[in-house]
């Protein structure tokens, strides 16, 4: 287009009238409401003249754009072993929708959307300071190093292809409708791209049939969907299997042509499928051949050391698959000693460099959050100390901007989400701190601190090593009968799964660029917005035709956003170097450093920009306002020598705002800022348009402790009960009033203190900091002084107060611990 002349948007007449067909494409508008709209007065009256005057003619115009790879249908028929009235066999006619693999890849590795982040050959990172090495993405692990040397040519690339599947319900109305996405991605993009959806790195491979197999008995019906999965799986990634031994010419990103090799290195997916693709019956492990009543203890040898898991051989198991397909009783009897499950071919079968037992990386959803978390972990220590004790302690856990309050309690909860998981494991140890044994709690803060370090995005050998030292500890102490009183055995394929975490993060690099959160939101775009614009039949291949429409568009957009980069309308907030805002709370020996002030936001315009006093002091629980505020002016002047202003009164009025952010340096994604938020608002009673008493929000925080311009010693916790500027009558300069601070009036609660006894041992814990009187300590400090949110847990004892509440828990609870699983930072 650009060599011939015409503007990027062609075939549309103008930029305007491309950016209503990009919306009219991606919004989900029906087809007949399309028809519609283009046929209104209004539009022919109120618009340029569009180039398309219907329906038709203007998806002539879309279809007309370049797409991603077409698709293709193979019809294919199962025929069963029952029979009908006739005689004849029963027969079910299905469809396999599906695009090569090898055209994907070409298309993800010439994306110049990827151009920054995509990496076409292996590296090994070391921490500077303690030389161990890190994994992180696939291109620091060492499947790419092995692969790169041993299954390619020199010069050559490897492509990781990660595969992912997941079998989905179209909605809870629309009865036995579902689909079965596959779908495609390669680690030579960095796993922050690929997670975002929007981004499009990971594409549609194909969809499998969801057959209902009528015509196979019951007896044969679940062996027959098995074969029949890995026949289609056969038929996606068979061309991968020339190419991965010879490599394809690609044209890359970055303008160069390299010889790419796309080998299956990873495939995502829930427990059922990993089996179901690794041939393994499902209460097996998929990486090693261990017996299912084998799989609650660590591997040892016998004297009791811990030794490395033997791993399922590839070969020896497609020998045996194939043998005992074939009827030999022998390879069967292996078979089922194995765990196998026999089918006529394995889909993985003929790929090369191919290991499918060990292509299934840790999954963050469905193995910790809900498996090891929710379904087992949380499930034992409700049962020791009842639901209704942790209901009542949910209730009234202390709030914050970044948790979810469960108002109702936990057993109220009707639909479950990974969301809900991580909500729930945010305070899970301070639910439970004091109902269950010294043990229990143990146990379960090693589980708790395995499934958060896993999380993390980058891992060094000393990380790996801890992983496996939380792993051992959780195991000791279930032998010593953590769990006894719940549990009779622990051989759960899950917690199983767990042995060979550091294996395989050694191998494929950290759980957060393979967690199946990633393919579950792709059902929306790939699978249920397809379906919502169909006319619910025959819906396979008009969701296909959606899906390429949708990708065409996507992919114009991105080129008109490459030429004209000022349409990036949202631009990534950078920052130099990420480790200088990463300051730790964790305490440390009292050191002396300069101080460094958070960078915060507050609202330009104050939301109270004149309270009096009195009302501070009674919605805002302040006490001695006038007194502590008074010290804190006589403690800025002595500081600031310059620094001018009146004597306050009682008849001052003041600017209140209701919630400061404070820009932090981003774990998750490195060279971002995320923002904390800090809130300090009064309750509102019940009024004409809020039926409801809305409870104050004042939340706790860790404040730099400051004398002069030094920072002296760990942060120090403290309660947030007003964030306020001071008033012209005060600041009678208007330089000094324009340039004064956010102030923050806090409680102080004490410095903290580790446990080692029977208060939650490991955590560290803090009480409300009294003065001599018996008053609590307060203060009035800049806002800047605060380096972030924190959350404090109440310690509950054997049995929680029925009078205690979210919103008063933290004036009568003497004993409160620092939450460390607030968030992954």
């Amino acid at each position: 287009q650009l060599q011939t002349g015409e503007l990027p948007w062609a075939p549309f007449s103008s930029q305007k009238e491309w950016e209503l067909a990009e919306w009219l494409v991606q919004s989900g508008v029906s087809q007949s409401n399309i028809d519609k709209l283009l046929k209104l007065q209004w539009t022919k009256e109120h618009t340029e003249p569009l180039s398309f005057k219907n329906k038709d003619e203007f998806f002539k115009k879309i279809d007309s754009l370049p797409s991603r790879p077409e698709w293709k249908c193979t019809e294919i028929t199962v025929t069963g072993d029952l029979c009908d009235d006739m005689g004849k066999p029963l027969t079910e006619e299905l469809e396999i929708w599906m695009r090569n693999p090898v055209e994907l890849v070409e298309e993800l590795i010439g994306n110049p959307s990827f151009r920054n982040s995509l990496h076409y050959k292996p590296v090994r990172i070391h921490n500077r300071r303690t030389r161990k090495r890190v994994f992180s993405e696939a291109w620091t692990a060492d499947w790419w190093w092995t692969a790169q040397l041993n299954s390619t040519k020199p010069g050559a690339t490897v492509a990781p292809v990660i595969l992912a599947s997941d079998k989905t319900k179209f909605s809870y109305f629309s009865g036995d409708k579902a689909a079965w996405p596959v779908y495609l991605t390669i680690g030579n993009i960095s796993k922050r791209v690929r997670r975002k959806t929007s981004k499009r790195a990971v594409l549609l491979l194909g969809y499998l049939p969801v057959a209902k197999l009528h015509c196979w008995s019951d007896s044969k019906r679940k062996a027959i969907g098995h074969d029949l999965f890995h026949a289609c799986m056969r038929r996606f990634v068979e061309p991968l299997v020339t190419a991965g031994k010879q490599g394809v010419n690609m044209h890359c990103a970055d303008k160069k042509t390299r010889r790419v090799h796309p080998l299956l290195s990873a495939y995502i997916a829930d427990h059922p499928e990993r089996s179901l693709a690794a041939c393994v019956k499902a209460n097996r492990c998929a990486p090693c051949p261990v017996q299912a009543d084998g799989q609650g203890d660590l591997p040892r040898d016998r004297y009791g050391r811990r030794v490395v898991s033997v791993l399922r051989d590839p070969e020896s198991a497609k020998k045996t698959i194939h043998k005992a397909f074939g009827g030999d009783d022998e390879a069967q009897t292996e078979a089922d000693l194995d765990g196998l499950q026999i089918v006529n071919k394995p889909f993985w079968a003929d790929l090369p460099f191919s290991n499918i037992f060990m292509a299934f990386p840790p999954d963050i959803l469905h193995q910790l959050h809900k498996g090891i978390f929710k379904d087992h972990l949380f499930s034992w220590c409700q049962t020791i100390m009842g639901e209704k004790e942790m209901d009542k302690r949910y209730i009234s856990m202390p709030s914050h901007p970044s948790l979810r309050h469960f108002k109702h309690g936990i057993s109220k909860v009707s639909q479950w989400t990974g969301n809900e998981y991580k909500q729930m494991e945010k305070v899970f140890l301070g639910a439970i701190a004091g109902a269950v044994p010294r043990q229990t709690f143990q146990a379960a803060k090693a589980l708790l601190d395995f499934i958060y370090l896993a999380q993390q995005p980058s891992l060094d050998e000393d990380d790996l090593s801890k992983l496996d030292k939380l792993l051992e500890t959780f195991h000791q102490l279930k032998d010593k009968g953590a769990f006894a009183d719940v549990r009779d055995h622990f051989n759960i394929p899950k917690l199983h799964a767990l042995i060979h975490y550091t294996a395989l993060i050694h191998l494929h690099g950290t759980p957060d660029g393979y967690n199946t959160e990633t393919p579950e939101r792709l059902h929306i775009d790939y699978a249920k917005s397809g379906y919502r614009a169909s006319n619910k039949k025959d819906y396979t291949k008009q969701m296909t035709t959606f899906m390429s429409r949708m990708e065409a568009v996507t992919i114009r957009h991105e080129l008109i956003r490459l030429h004209q980069p000022d349409l990036d309308e949202n631009p990534q907030m950078e920052i130099d170097d990420p480790q200088d805002l990463s300051e730790s709370s964790e305490p440390a020996e009292p050191q002396t450093v300069q101080v460094q002030r958070s960078v915060i936001t507050f609202a330009r315009i104050s939301p109270l920009p004149s309270v009096p006093i009195a009302t501070i002091e009674q919605n805002f629980g302040v006490k001695d306002f006038l007194p502590v505020l008074e010290e804190y002016l006589e403690r800025t002047l002595h500081s600031q020598p310059d620094f001018e202003y009146l004597q306050p009164t009682y008849h001052d009025r003041f600017l209140v705002f209701k919630k400061i952010g404070i820009h932090l340096a981003s774990v998750t994604e490195p060279g971002t800022l995320w923002m904390d938020v800090v809130r300090a608002t009064a309750p509102k009673k019940p009024g004409i348009l809020q039926s409801l008493k809305k409870d104050p929000c004042f939340d706790t925080v860790l404040v730099r402790q400051v004398t002069g311009k030094h920072l002296i010693g760990p942060p120090r916790p403290a309660r947030v009960r007003m964030l306020f500027k001071l008033p012209a009558t005060i600041l009678q300069d208007n330089a000094a009033w324009n340039s004064q601070p956010l102030l923050a009036y806090i409680e102080w609660f004490k410095p903290f203190k580790q446990s080692s006894g029977d208060i939650a041992p490991g955590l560290y814990y803090t009480s409300p900091s009294f003065d001599r009187h018996h008053m609590w300590e307060v203060s009035i400090i800049p806002a800047d002084a605060i380096v972030r949110s924190c959350h404090l847990l109440p310690y509950y004892g054997k049995k929680s107060n029925h009078w205690w509440s979210s919103s008063n828990v933290l004036d009568n609870c003497d004993k409160l611990l620092l939450n460390a699983h607030l968030d992954v930072h």
